[in-house]
């Protein structure tokens, strides 16, 4: 059943019954009242026929009141209302006709008159580290898989700062987050890792993204997710620095604390410098790359047309370096034989 506008109808039922009273009255005085009176009650039913199928096509269609969503023909969500015919609240005529809930994002808006309403989405705020971090944060408990090689290599105190430095974030199983900021300290992704004993857990899956998790994929959508730098926010905060480039997260963060003369990124894979939209953020600035072992002559040939350096402390004829070591495993080995010297001076005194 179609539903009609209830007040107008009572509305007009009330208006027909007092000029229908008053004309009775008028009968009495006049032989043609009752002439007068039909003619006039006509009329009012007439009209209140008309307001009623008025009111009838208003409401032929609404948005459909149920939980049920559809695909919006605008953003691809599913979170679209579409119209519906009133009287069984299913029927859809036109699947472009409704609206989409994504008000802040989409602001799809068509009627049925096929009008669309202008619905201009809201700029959405770009996210900024530290809130980026709060709503990342885990569930309570959870404790980052990295920290206690961290405090081990470089000290506790330099280890927080470091983290505080790259806005590092734990993940609800441990891992650590790595979090992409560019220059104007927009998060554009974000990789979770999980360590143990400071080395990558290679079991399931060893590097996840943040946009293809569930628990965080909504912090990521259309231009934000874009890739840069680890650590490319700080380049703005020291524009004076040579910058240090490695290829893992971890290498860079720490490494900041080790030799804090460079500002320390992170390609965060081998084939990181090859992409020139990436490397824009270099341009005027005194670069040197410090490749993994066996990564020397490839990136080689990217630094000699930029006028970039290249470190060599990590090239095969090192007898310290074993294959796929980088600049951080030869501080680590370096330390632990330090450690293991002063162990043996120790002994032999």
């Amino acid at each position: 059943m179609k539903v009609l506008n209830a007040a107008a109808v009572n509305a007009a039922n009330i208006s027909a019954d007092t000029t229908a009273n008053t004309a009775r009255k008028g009968c009495r005085r006049s032989k043609t009242g009752k002439n007068a009176t039909a003619r006039l009650t006509a009329l009012i039913n007439e009209n209140t026929n008309v307001n009623a199928q008025e009111d009838m096509e208003t409401y032929k269609y609404q948005l459909r009141r149920s939980g049920r969503k559809e695909i919006c023909p605008n953003c691809g969500k599913r979170r679209f209302v579409p119209y519906v015919l009133t009287e069984d609240n299913e029927t859809i005529v036109n699947p472009e006709w409704g609206r989409c809930d994504r008000e802040n994002s989409c602001g799809y808006w068509m009627k049925p008159n096929g009008n669309p309403v202008i619905q201009d989405p809201k700029p959405k705020k770009p996210e900024t580290p530290m809130r980026m971090v709060a709503r990342i944060e885990p569930t309570r408990g959870a404790k980052n898989s990295l920290k206690p090689y961290a405090d081990w290599l470089v000290g506790g105190e330099k280890s927080n700062e470091a983290a505080r430095r790259y806005h590092i974030a734990t993940a609800y199983d441990g891992g650590c987050i790595f979090l992409q900021m560019d220059c104007d300290g927009v998060v554009r992704a974000g990789k979770i890792i999980r360590y143990k004993d400071g080395h990558r857990v290679k079991d399931g899956l060893p590097v996840r993204w943040l946009h293809k998790d569930k628990r965080y994929k909504d912090l990521f959508t259309g231009d934000t997710l874009k890739q840069c730098f680890f650590g490319e926010h700080l380049l703005g905060e020291r524009p004076d620095a040579s910058v240090a480039i490695v290829e893992s997260e971890k290498t860079a963060l720490l490494m900041s604390a080790i030799r804090p003369e460079y500002v320390w990124l992170a390609t965060g894979g081998s084939c990181g410098l090859q992409n020139a939209e990436k490397t824009k953020v270099l341009e005027g600035r005194d670069v040197t790359l410090f490749p993994d072992n066996g990564m020397y002559l490839k990136w080689r040939q990217i630094a000699m047309p930029k006028g970039w350096a290249v470190n060599e402390e990590c090239l095969p004829a090192n007898e310290h370096v074993a294959a796929g070591y980088d600049i951080l495993d030869l501080y680590e080995w370096w330390l632990i034989d330090s450690q293991h010297r002063r162990e043996y001076h120790d002994e032999i005194r």
